[in-house]
């Protein structure tokens, strides 16, 4: 065998030719392939916690996209406080940052009915979770008596 195909690919020339897609792709292939051996390790390991480590996995898989979307945001933020306060000009609604932020954080629910109508649908949510992922795992132990 060649001694160039015992390179890791970022030491031979073909790393320099690679797209920047192509470079991310090629580092993030071991979480997808982490992320497809949890999901067809044996029953013991309860789905709901695969949901939560599929969660975490993709988070860290977008990281390349959103981080740089967080810091231009951030960026455009400082950039519309500076010129709001020194220059006193309003931004149109739709490139507000800073009073959507504040509404974000200021949601409260007024209305008490409505708060315990959240706390009950949000109960009913959990539940519905918990029931799909127990019928999912018994599905999977039923395949896994069925076709052994």
């Amino acid at each position: 065998m060649p001694k160039i195909w015992r390179k890791p690919l970022h030491t031979r020339k073909v790393w320099k030719q690679m797209s920047f897609g192509g470079k991310i792709i090629y580092y993030m292939r071991p979480f997808v392939e982490n992320i497809i051996e949890v999901w067809l390790e044996p029953l013991p390991f309860p789905t709901i916690f695969k949901i939560v480590y599929t969660f975490v996995l993709t988070v860290i898989l977008m990281l390349p996209i959103l981080y740089p979307i967080i810091v231009m945001l951030c960026f455009y933020g400082v950039v519309q406080y500076f010129v709001q306060s020194s220059l006193e000009l309003q931004f149109p609604q739709i490139l507000d940052i800073i009073h959507v932020v504040e509404k974000i954080f200021a949601l409260k629910i007024s209305n008490e009915y409505q708060e315990e109508f959240l706390k009950l649908y949000m109960d009913k949510c959990r539940y519905g979770i918990a029931v799909l992922a127990s019928c999912i795992d018994y599905v999977r132990l039923a395949l896994t008596l069925f076709l052994e």
